[in-house]
């Protein structure tokens, strides 16, 4: 099992994470309360493409994968050792 201070560092870097892609979801969901021909749409549209220029959301999807067996994780995190022995806070 990661002990409790390493389990905190992989929270905490997969929440970054994790808020890009809510961030990303929330203006494309709120793109799709436009018509296409609504003066503002394209405004709308930039701002969410704007959100996941240079793969920034395919990064982060793929950042937040990798940690739940630790292969390729850049946090040299192992997220399923909390789900099938633990959380490490609560023990």
């Amino acid at each position: 099992m990661i002990d409790a201070a390493q389990q905190d560092i992989c929270f905490s870097k997969i929440s970054d994470h994790e808020e890009k892609l809510r961030l990303a979801w929330s203006k494309l969901v709120y793109l799709k309360g436009f018509d296409r021909k609504d003066p503002l749409y394209e405004t709308v549209l930039t701002d969410f493409l704007n959100e996941c220029l240079g793969n920034a959301c395919q990064d982060a999807a793929q950042s937040i994968l990798s940690t739940f067996d630790g292969s390729g994780s850049p946090f040299g995190c192992k997220m399923l050792d909390i789900l099938y022995k633990g959380n490490a806070n609560s023990l």
